[in-house]
């Protein structure tokens, strides 16, 4: 939508002594008069309305109480008076005070409105021809090529909103400030009321913008683009408005109505983080607009994937056995073929006789496949296992917590489907670090299928090119292992193979279902172990291959599952800064 301009200039309203009539100079709206050398004057610079909520900026001089009729009877509205310097300067010789107001009108009804206006406990209604059906007229212009006034100050538009609902709305626009005379920005809604909205603007790149307008406005730049942040929750199908203060030069308004919104909260987010665009044209403030804008609102809508938790189906295949050691969960997405190779090596070590195996079906989609193979890889290799699924995904934290529920050996594993051991025993290794009653979980040295170091331990890593997160850095990846096979205490353990006791498991809650799509759950699970000052260890001597996916590169930007993992990371960050969990740099 285009801008609407409102004057506010006070030299252009006449106030005069000795007459209690509208003069023939004055904008529409001014009172003035004079009683007993007082003067007393009030003007209207801009009225909105949303559906039925009215909403009245002006200044008032002289007069100590305003109150609004219609039909003669008044109507109940919250009036709010503050300072107008500029009213004062124009007219010294009154008693201006807090001269500016805000009005604003719940449920407006029909009818011939007026402003009662009390000085020195006399009273007098303004007549104000407000005229509803004109205000609810919105002009729908292109909105990248939104044309303004020669004198105007803004040109910009709002692209898309988000209605997030207990998260509040997100607002995507932008804005080229022609004289760089942006002051203030408010949000009105159809609640009633202003929401001071400036510390909520925040500027994101547009190249588009300079690409297309540069000729038409010479002011753009490369930062004209912006979200806001609205704390409010909003309904659906209502209107609100957004007042662009620009001082002397006057106020622009933009207003659009609150879509519906029925999209998974994953589909939400995702949809939103796309709405970011060339963000890495701006990496050394992506932390801040989490942290000020995004991060609150996300969460928000993250919260709704974790409940209510799905009905589980368990099929059995095989014999339970009596008596188990190490529960291990498995969760399963995308690709299922995973389970073969793995089938191969477990049923070849002895330890499986004692073991829990337990397959998470996390993906509704491969069910079907995933049956056919299991019934196929017993009947092979005769080794009893478990697969939990239901119609839902979880992801990789709600996985492995509902496979949990299921676990019942005192230790457990938790497992990536692309994880193969290299030989037998190692189930028995990692368990005996678990004898030292101060070590909380333990790892094997995951590698590569030349050989080469995938994982052995992580450390924390604050990358200068993305200040203020703390990610997860990986010593020794891709280089030849040269330690011993002794184990160590390590700062962060991946969640890829990692085992712990059953019970602290359930004692630290699991996985925090809050990050989105498996980056920083396990890493978040460490320190909330080293919170209860236990002890990760790195055993280097089972050795498992690991066929990772390929590591994202954050040094580009290109698409919102990037931004998803900085969102992980500014909520991993946050954590960590709140003293929720460890802080790794204050440990081994």
């Amino acid at each position: 939508m285009a801008f609407l301009k409102s004057s506010n200039q006070v030299a252009d309203t006449l106030i005069t002594s000795g007459s209690t009539d509208l003069t023939a100079d004055a904008p529409p709206f001014v009172q003035q008069s004079a009683r007993g050398g007082v003067q007393l004057g009030i003007c209207l610079d801009s009225t909105m309305l949303l559906n039925r909520v009215i909403t009245l900026e002006g200044w008032a001089i002289g007069y100590d109480r305003i109150e609004v009729m219609c039909n003669d009877k008044r109507v109940p509205a919250t009036v709010l008076r503050m300072p107008r310097p500029d009213v004062t300067e124009a007219y010294p010789g009154s008693a201006a005070g807090e001269a500016g107001f805000v009005i604003v009108i719940a449920n407006a009804p029909p009818g011939e409105y007026g402003l009662r206006c009390t000085a020195r406990g006399q009273s007098r209604t303004f007549a104000m021809p407000l005229d509803l059906d004109a205000l609810r007229g919105r002009p729908h212009l292109d909105k990248l090529f939104s044309r303004i006034e020669d004198d105007g100050s803004l040109v910009g538009a709002i692209d898309r909103s988000f209605n997030l609902g207990e998260g509040g709305l997100l607002i995507f626009g932008w804005i080229i400030d022609l004289h760089d005379a942006l002051q203030s920005v408010k949000f009105y809604s159809e609640a009633g009321g202003a929401i001071d909205v400036t510390d909520s603007f925040f500027r994101i790149p547009r190249l588009d913008l300079v690409a297309n307008l540069k000729n038409r406005y010479p002011q753009v730049t490369e930062m004209s683009g912006f979200v806001i942040r609205v704390d409010q929750q909003l309904a659906a199908e209502d209107l609100y408005g957004l007042c662009f203060d620009c001082g002397d030069r006057g106020q622009y308004w933009l207003g659009e109505e609150i879509a519906t919104s029925a999209l998974p909260p994953l589909q939400l987010v995702k949809d939103v983080l796309t709405y970011i665009p060339n963000p890495g044209r701006m990496r050394h403030s992506l932390f801040e607009l989490f942290d000020r804008i995004l991060g609150d609102p996300i969460s928000a809508a993250v919260s709704r994937m974790a409940a209510p938790k799905p009905a589980a189906l368990v099929k059995q295949f095989g014999s339970f056995p009596p008596e188990v050691d190490v529960s291990i969960i498995v969760p399963i997405y995308g690709r299922h073929d995973f389970i073969r190779y793995q089938m191969a090596r477990f049923h070849a070590d002895a330890e499986f006789t004692r073991i829990d195996l337990i397959y998470v079906i996390d993906d509704p989609d491969i069910l079907g496949p995933v049956m056919e193979l299991a019934a196929w890889v017993y009947e092979l290799y005769g080794l009893p296992f478990r697969v939990v699924s239901y119609n839902r995904n979880l992801g990789f934290a709600g996985a492995n917590n509902l496979g949990a529920e299921f676990a019942t050996a005192p230790l457990l594993l938790l497992l990536n489907s692309d994880v193969i051991p290299q030989q037998p025993g190692w189930v028995g290794s990692l368990a005996a670090s678990l004898d030292d009653a101060e070590v909380g979980a333990v790892g094997p040295l995951l590698q590569f299928y030349d050989g080469s170091v995938q994982h052995a331990g992580m450390a924390p890593n604050e990358s200068p090119v993305y200040p203020g997160f703390i990610f997860n850095g990986h010593p020794g990846k891709g280089g030849h292992w040269a330690g011993s096979d002794e184990p160590f205490e390590v700062p962060l353990l991946t969640a890829a193979c990692l085992m712990l006791r059953t019970a602290d498991y359930h004692s630290i809650g699991g996985f925090d279902e809050g990050y989105v799509i498996g980056d920083f759950e396990d890493s978040d699970m460490c320190l909330k172990l080293r919170h209860r000052g236990l002890k990760l260890m790195l055993n280097p001597g089972p050795k498992l291959y690991h066929l990772e996916r390929q590591s994202q590169n954050l040094q580009e930007i290109s698409s919102y599952r990037h931004l998803l993992t900085l969102y992980n990371g500014w909520r991993y960050t946050k954590k960590i800064m709140n003293g929720e969990i460890a802080n790794p740099k204050e440990v081994a």
